[in-house]
């Protein structure tokens, strides 16, 4: 599947409101950038479902303060027969808003996204090293 100027500025905005919901502890905002069976691995730690997630959200490790995601050089892939799911590939820069800004991690995230109810959510979120 080709992804549509339409398709990729609405992927484009679920990113970034997945990051300013992160930066800004709005737990439900960050919900809604996900599918209600969604799929949310770190690591070791796999979590399934809103309420997992919610879960993790506001207890699942240490929240640094005033930090900002940055989410960039995503590519896409089709998912062969599938016109409502991509696979994306980002890189991930975690800055604290200091002054002078201070680099915290970087990472990868590997995404199955799908329209859901007319718009683009993470289906599967894995946050990587690689």
């Amino acid at each position: 599947m080709r992804l549509s100027g339409d398709d990729r500025t609405a992927i484009q905005d679920l990113v970034s409101r997945y990051n300013m919901a992160h930066d800004t502890d709005d737990v439900e905002g960050w919900l809604d950038t996900f599918t209600e069976d969604a799929t949310f691995i770190t690591g070791r730690s796999r979590r399934e479902g809103h309420e997992e997630l919610r879960e993790f959200f506001l207890h699942g490790g240490e929240r640094l303060p005033n930090v900002r995601h940055i989410t960039y050089n995503s590519v896409f892939e089709s998912i062969e027969g599938a016109s409502d799911r991509v696979l994306m590939h980002s890189d991930l820069l975690v800055f604290r808003a200091d002054d002078p800004p201070v680099l915290v991690l970087t990472r990868r995230y590997h995404d199955t996204l799908r329209r859901d109810g007319g718009e683009w959510r993470f289906e599967r979120r894995e946050i990587t090293a690689d």
